[in-house]
């Protein structure tokens, strides 16, 4: 199950280089599909893009 605070985590954490998706997902305790289904507009390429990261975050609900 993902929440919105799992959600915003997962995307601090691809802002960090060394992290993978394989990684964070183990980490929030769900599958690789499930932080995919739940970070649809999250490309690759966006991981090199802080603009677009914070674009997303931005997008998030309030804590």
């Amino acid at each position: 199950m993902t929440t919105p605070e799992k959600v915003a985590y997962a995307l601090q954490l691809l802002a960090e280089p060394n992290r993978t998706m394989t990684s964070i997902a183990k980490l929030l305790g769900v599958s690789r599909s499930t932080l995919y289904s739940a970070l649809p507009g999250l490309i690759p390429a966006q991981r090199d893009d802080p603009a677009a990261l914070q674009d997303r975050l931005t997008q998030l609900p309030p804590d």
